[in-house]
């Protein structure tokens, strides 16, 4: 039985070690048994369940903008000792929220470059347990590709039904790029 002064259960407690107080009875009156130096040892061996979560980018994503909020949702039998980001390659922390069994741990990544990035979150839980995410790869791209229309030119005027246009479109980052062409709206 656990016995907790703030009445709290078991699964809701963020610790690595639990106290357990142990009750004898005996039906001879003559014998009262006593308990000393009694050790628990308790192991588990299931790895925490981790995951992204919303808003996290999806594998492949494009994103316009210089940031991405990462977020992982994680489940464990026991407290979350602590999550790590590995961001192109270099680890840092995440910030943890606990939750009884839930544990969620964020960052926000700002001031990106432009280009592509990969990530994957780890968590380990008291007990030494170790889960990772998959890797997800994002570009960041907030930079408009460079249109230019060759032909025809400003002002240009022709009697005929059919005109060929030329442009030439450049962008740092995408070399698949689609053009559409709007005449009078």
């Amino acid at each position: 039985t656990y016995l907790n002064s703030n009445g709290s259960q078991l699964e809701q407690r963020t610790a690595r070690y639990i106290q357990y107080m142990a009750n004898f009875t005996t039906q001879d009156k003559y014998i009262t048994p006593t308990l000393e130096n009694v050790s628990i040892n308790y192991t588990e061996t299931n790895a925490p369940r981790i995951n992204f979560t919303f808003p996290t980018p999806e594998n492949n994503s494009f994103i316009n903008a210089n940031f991405i909020y990462i977020n992982v949702s994680i489940f464990d039998e026991h407290s979350i000792d602590k999550c790590i980001l590995e961001f192109n390659g270099v680890n840092e922390s995440l910030l943890i929220v606990r939750d009884g069994r839930n544990t969620t741990c964020f960052v926000n990544k700002s001031s990106l470059a432009e280009g592509k990035h990969s990530f994957k979150a780890y968590a380990n839980d008291s007990f030494g347990n170790m889960n990772s995410t998959e890797i997800r790869n994002v570009t960041i791209d907030y930079t408009l590709p460079d249109i230019t229309i060759n032909f025809p030119v400003n002002d240009f005027n022709t009697s005929v039904d059919a005109i060929n246009f030329n442009w030439t479109a450049t962008d740092n980052i995408d070399i698949n790029i689609t053009c559409n062409l709007t005449i009078n709206d």
